[in-house]
């Protein structure tokens, strides 16, 4: 069974906002959502249950933080 992995894009009241890898939004009950879910976090769903996946997050924003530095050191 394939995981599937949405990056939280934004929360708005009870509802996440969360971005699929080929950039389509896709809503979803927060309260269906782990503890601890919050705005860039990735987040995988397989087998019926949602986890955070803090290390996936983690190298996303070590990907973005490096393209943005590479971006103001020219």
């Amino acid at each position: 069974m394939n995981k599937i992995i949405l990056t939280v894009d934004r929360l708005e009241g009870d509802v996440a906002v969360c971005e699929t890898a080929d950039g389509e939004h896709v809503r979803i009950l927060a309260s269906r959502m782990p503890v601890g879910v919050r705005d860039g976090v990735r987040v995988g769903f397989r087998g019926g249950v949602w986890e955070l996946l803090e290390d996936e997050t983690r190298a996303a924003q070590h990907e973005l933080f490096a393209l943005a530095e590479s971006l103001f050191d020219e």
